[in-house]
């Protein structure tokens, strides 16, 4: 169990960044045909926030699991895991304000 909350807290993590480079790097160049309030980024956009709040949701319930049915290295790798899953959450919003003015 200790291993997958590794894979999962790099997979968070990874999903963060990846987020982070398409609406900075990727968004502002998709296009959006005239008069259509959203585009295919915008949709991409969509399916990376949710794939990113599923799995903050299986790292959170992962982490409370460790932290019940766990020895004392399993808890201690659980609150590591709800502790870096806050994080993300907490920045997860002006990093992406950051993110979008960066062009």
């Amino acid at each position: 169990m200790l291993k997958f909350s590794n894979i999962l807290a790099w997979l968070v993590g990874g999903l963060f960044l990846l987020s982070l480079c398409f609406r900075a790097f990727v968004y502002p160049h998709m296009y959006i045909a005239p008069g259509d309030p959203y585009g295919i980024s915008d949709v991409i956009e969509l399916f990376l926030g949710l794939l990113f709040i599923t799995l903050i949701a299986v790292a959170g319930l992962t982490s409370l699991f460790l932290l019940v049915r766990g020895r004392v290295g399993e808890r201690k790798a659980g609150v590591v895991l709800i502790a870096f899953c806050v994080a993300l959450l907490v920045a997860i919003v002006p990093a992406r304000e950051l993110a979008s003015s960066v062009w």
